[in-house]
């Protein structure tokens, strides 16, 4: 993969398997010079919302594409990204995923906003 890069959006089963790759590839430092997965609670898995509950509001798939464009043609790797539920949710909620093996922390407000975490 030299001179490539890519950024992938992983739900939460799946992870183990991205983990794998990061010890194959040369471990984490290595490996995060040119992938970053993030893993997404409630991304879908062969169903349209990702829950078997049809009235459920996972968040929407991040916009990997915009932040990998930067990341290949400005040099800015992706960090942090924050998430929302879909637009036509009842209920509005943000919620940050952070690039592997960091993990999202809450640290105090509104567990429903996304400045409410960090990643750690």
């Amino acid at each position: 993969m030299r001179g490539r890069k890519t950024c992938r959006p992983c739900r939460v089963g799946g992870g183990l398997v991205k983990v794998e790759w990061f010890r194959r590839l040369g471990g984490v430092p290595n490996a995060q010079s040119f992938y970053k997965f993030y893993i997404v609670p409630g991304l879908g898995y062969a169903t349209p919302n990702g829950s078997a509950n049809p009235a459920a509001q996972p968040p929407s798939e991040p916009p990997l594409y915009r932040y990998l464009t930067e990341w290949v043609e400005n040099g800015k790797a992706p960090g942090r990204i924050d998430i929302q539920t879909p637009a036509n949710a009842k209920m509005k909620i943000t919620q940050p995923v952070c690039p592997y093996p960091q993990k999202t922390r809450y640290v105090s407000g509104d567990p429903k906003v996304a400045s409410s975490f960090s990643c750690v």
